[in-house]
């Protein structure tokens, strides 16, 4: 029986190898497809990070920055979070690498190494939070844990302003006036360049509004365009 069944598997084998290889077609190529090395896009990262308390709404500013829909529901970050978002001047690619960093006391330790290397810093507030003469200590705090990067440039973001009701913004004003940084503030061109920006994210042009000042101010950076 053994006999029988290796002398079958010998004459299928010598069969199969008798058989005449397939014809494999080569895929055709799709000349469009093929990128000219002489057109490559030049581009470099510029690295966002946000900063700011608990609750504050960074996670939901951070998503719509990145594209990502608006969420309803609050989910604490751990740690950090992290999202792309690229955009294109004269035709070169900026890759805007967002951070998004927890609020949680328990997490602080963990800031200084994500703001390494970071061209801007946006410390965001609740603005309906505002009011209770807390806003002051509240920025000077948030922006004394970015001495370390001195070279960063600093965006005050102010979340949430579909629910606020106004009346405070002189006091975010001159709450960030104080702490003396001068032109390392990206203020709000569009509006009276006005040293915070108001943002919702159901108003995806609000965000849209931080991302044109972050875009600006990376287009007259020296050091954002090259060769990685």
């Amino acid at each position: 029986m053994v006999v029988l069944c290796a002398a079958g598997f010998a004459l299928w084998f010598r069969k199969l190898n008798d058989k005449e290889p397939h014809n494999v077609e080569e895929p055709e190529v799709d000349p469009s497809k093929i990128v000219d090395p002489s057109k490559i896009v030049v581009y470099r990262e510029f690295k966002v990070v946000l900063v700011g308390g608990q609750e504050v709404g960074k996670t939901n500013f951070a998503n719509v920055l990145c594209g990502k829909p608006f969420s309803d529901g609050y989910e604490p970050t751990i740690g950090v979070d992290f999202g792309y978002k690229k955009n294109y001047v004269e035709g070169k690619e900026i890759n805007f690498k967002i951070w998004d960093t927890s609020g949680r006391e328990m997490f602080l330790l963990l800031l200084p190494p994500y703001l390494k290397n970071a061209q801007t810093i946006c410390v965001c507030f609740d603005l309906t939070k505002v009011g209770n003469g807390t806003i002051g200590s509240y920025l000077s705090g948030w922006v004394d844990k970015t001495k370390e990067c001195p070279d960063a440039k600093l965006m005050f973001i102010g979340c949430k302003d579909d629910l606020y009701q106004g009346g405070n913004d002189a006091e975010i004003e001159n709450a960030i006036s104080g702490l003396g940084l001068g032109n390392r503030v990206i203020k709000d061109s569009s509006n009276n360049n006005r040293l915070f920006f108001k943002t919702s994210t159901r108003d995806k042009n609000s965000v849209d509004r931080v991302l044109d000042a972050i875009l600006d101010y990376a287009e007259s950076s020296d050091d954002v365009f090259g060769v990685i």
